[in-house]
């Protein structure tokens, strides 16, 4: 573990776990699993899904993922569904079952229907994917001269489309993303921080996406980057996956079940 903020103190912090309610949100890919040049055998790393699991029987957790929720259920294998909020907060499944989703204007939805038509002219078969209200060109694991030249193509599009919509570009960990303004991560935490005023939180997340959520949690809880490599972060400490990340998961279970 490497602390990055000379004032955080897990001591004090995992007290708090122990005596008052709890929060934990989590990320998934890259965070709870290992990134996959296919999404569907990003598959958590071994051991994750049954601490959550116990997890869950003390505290609150809400998984936030980029991913559409049709593409992330099936690998969550859980005896119950914690709360899953997917597409960036764009849609959300409540531990009953029932999901809703954001609205969005006729212009954005044909801006982003543009979009996926520029993704799937420039990104390699495969490598454009399809959201909801969204769409991702991935070039994870392509060499750097291919990578350049479809960003290139792609940014040079879709920023043209941004300019003339209510819509925004964003980097990710192995690929460049479009998708409405306002529908990031940092908005599904403020708005899951109405509900949890009175409880300990911590949020754990790997990339440009999760400095969002990062952003908005501010001081009022525990900001972990679980990643291999440092990068210039709004986190408290970093956690190197999946040892580190498991031990910190041993350590909350520690905390709520004694």
């Amino acid at each position: 573990m490497r602390l990055l903020n000379p004032d955080c103190s897990l001591d004090d912090f995992f007290e708090r776990v122990h005596n008052e309610k709890s929060l934990l949100l989590l990320d998934y890919d890259g965070t709870l699993s290992p990134f996959q040049i296919d999404p569907q055998k990003a598959v958590p790393y071994e051991g994750i899904m049954e601490r959550i699991a116990r997890i869950m029987c003390f505290s609150r957790v809400i998984i936030i993922s980029g991913r559409a929720l049709d593409s992330l259920l099936p690998l969550l294998d859980f005896p119950e569904l914690p709360e899953i909020w997917g597409s960036h907060g764009g849609e959300r499944l409540d531990v009953h079952g029932r999901r809703t989703r954001m609205q969005f204007s006729e212009s954005q939805v044909e801006a982003l229907n543009q979009g996926k038509a520029i993704g799937h002219k420039y990104a390699l078969p495969g490598r454009c994917e399809e959201k909801p209200f969204s769409v991702a060109v991935h070039w994870r694991g392509l060499p750097d001269r291919e990578r350049l030249e479809i960003a290139s193509k792609v940014c040079e599009e879709w920023d043209a489309l941004a300019r003339e919509h209510d819509i925004e570009v964003h980097d990710f960990d192995g690929g460049i993303e479009l998708r409405p303004k306002g529908m990031n991560k940092g908005g599904a935490v403020r708005s899951i921080l109405q509900s949890a005023k009175e409880s300990v939180i911590a949020y754990l997340g790997d990339d440009a996406t999760d400095e969002e959520a990062f952003s908005v949690l501010a001081d009022k809880g525990l900001k972990v980057l679980v990643r291999q490599h440092i990068r210039p972060t709004q986190a408290d400490i970093q956690l190197i996956p999946p040892k580190e990340l498991l031990a910190f998961f041993d350590r909350w279970l520690d905390s709520v079940e004694r």
